[in-house]
């Protein structure tokens, strides 16, 4: 009975795997050393799995990478980057429903560490915030929304600067669901908190945000309080004119429109949503503290 067993093994034989591979599990007798083998093994093919992912989204090939990241974040579920880059192609192919359930699954992964980690739930809830607006979810986007500015607040402060961006997306989201009044209300936080912030603020942030705040104000129809926020824009985009060119042009031609709007005696009725908006994409930089968003 033995040679016929020895003949099994060899017909059963990896070709791919190295000599050495089979020896290292030939040698091992005990569930212990298999189990660990096993869990080694899996280790592996979810890190070649996911390189391998990485080569394909250089080349182009997010379908090819999206169906090895799968295969990595399988082997290993509790693998936080894996789990990532899963959530950023699935988006990437507007797989939205999978981009949620991966997006939930790193809230998880953070939230079972020993030492919680606020900033990476910050930028997750940031990223939520994205899907949910992407996919059109307005009430799961406020929700996301808010439940990440009460970490940031308990991370930094009542009326921390790195708190404007979330509070003028805030009254964003309420402009599209037709809370005109809201809106407003979240403006004049953002607004009072650029004006009466003690922390240093980059000059070019301050402009960006007045700039997109008196976007918003604009599409809503409130002219007087879009000119404020324009003119206060053009005054932080001015104390550097030669590197803000771009961007002094656009706030000074918002303004323009503004002012003939209001010539116009046109009243203070919303537009329609996003209509001929110009929200400048210049990202606030975050605080020192706060790593790199994966």
């Amino acid at each position: 009975m033995v040679p016929s067993v020895r003949v099994e093994e060899e017909e059963n034989r990896n070709p791919a795997l190295p000599e050495s591979g089979l020896s290292v599990i030939a040698a091992a007798t005990s569930t212990a050393q298999l189990e660990q083998l096993r869990d080694t093994g899996k280790q592996q093919a979810a890190e070649a799995a996911y390189k391998l992912a990485l080569q394909f989204v250089n080349n182009n090939n997010k379908g090819t990478a999206i169906e090895l990241i799968r295969e990595a974040a399988f082997l290993q579920p509790d693998n936080a980057r894996y789990i990532h880059l899963a959530s950023r192609l699935a988006f990437e192919l507007k797989d939205y429903p999978a981009t949620e359930t991966y997006l939930f699954r790193l809230l998880a992964i953070y939230r079972s560490q020993a030492t919680p980690d606020a900033l990476k739930e910050i930028t997750l809830f940031d990223e939520l915030v994205t899907l949910y607006v992407a996919w059109g979810q307005k009430d799961a986007a406020r929700s996301a929304l808010m439940k990440g500015l009460v970490i940031k607040k308990a991370t930094f402060g009542e009326d921390h600067p790195y708190i404007i961006d979330d509070i003028y997306r805030l009254a964003e989201l309420e402009l599209n669901a037709g809370n005109v009044g809201e809106s407003k209300r979240q403006l004049e936080r953002a607004f009072a908190l650029l004006e009466n912030s003690s922390a240093a603020i980059d000059d070019r942030d301050v402009a960006t945000a007045f700039h997109n705040i008196g976007e918003l104000y604009r599409v809503s129809g409130q002219w007087t309080d879009a000119e404020r926020a324009y003119l206060k824009a053009l005054t932080f985009w001015n104390k550097a004119p030669m590197m803000n060119q771009q961007e002094i042009q656009t706030t000074a031609r918002r303004l323009a429109q503004t002012r003939a709007m209001q010539s116009a005696s046109v009243t203070d009725t919303p537009l329609s949503t996003g209509q001929g908006r110009k929200m400048l994409t210049v990202e606030p930089r975050q605080p020192a503290e706060l790593p790199e968003k994966m």
